[in-house]
């Protein structure tokens, strides 16, 4: 068991490398960390159409970009994301991408693809980290951000499989979606970081 929890943070962060895609996504959320990736991502050449799929609305620090950004609208959580992108992504022309987000994110993101999507999972498509300099995979557990983040996305996994898998079309979804929220709010209030 100890082993396990020692490697939680190696299997919340499955991200990698980049290597050259025909599109960049940046998923929204965190904007303050997954945009500049992108941006960074961009400027060094890994989109092959030279183009990013912003998972959210055009901001006035994003205007400059908008040459090179497609904007969506804005989702309110991971999974209308993914079906977003499942439904909206050609696979003829994106063959390949890079999805950014942040490291304990990205085990969600793939389980989320390889359960719920029908396109994405067809991609050759890698999950790249964002510069997130609280984070350290190894030792996760040291930092308190970083330890509420694993355990919250650890949960989330839990959480999201029972929601999609089972229950999408209850009425229990609801209730869920509202205790999911009161845990995070009371996990972050316990550890602030």
């Amino acid at each position: 068991m100890l082993l396990f929890f020692i490697n939680l943070g190696n299997f919340v962060d499955i991200t990698k490398e980049a290597k050259k895609v025909n599109l960049i996504v940046c998923l929204g959320g965190n904007n303050q960390d997954r945009i500049p990736k992108s941006l960074e991502l961009l400027n060094r050449k890994f989109s092959e159409n030279k183009q990013i799929l912003y998972m959210g609305t055009k901001t006035k620090f994003l205007e400059k970009y908008k040459e090179s950004i497609t904007f969506t609208k804005s989702f309110s959580n991971t999974m209308d994301e993914i079906k977003y992108l499942d439904k909206t992504i050609n696979t003829k022309i994106d063959k390949s991408i890079i999805i950014v987000t942040d490291p304990t994110h990205s085990r969600r993101v793939d389980f989320l693809i390889q359960n719920f999507s029908l396109n994405l999972k067809k991609l050759d498509y890698i999950i790249v980290s964002t510069e997130a300099k609280w984070w350290n995979k190894y030792f996760y557990f040291i930092g308190a951000k970083s330890f509420v983040h694993t355990i919250l996305e650890i949960n989330k996994i839990v959480y999201n499989y029972v929601k999609y898998k089972f229950l999408e079309e209850s009425s229990i979804v609801k209730k869920l979606d509202s205790y999911a929220s009161i845990i995070k709010i009371e996990v972050s209030k316990r550890f602030k970081y």
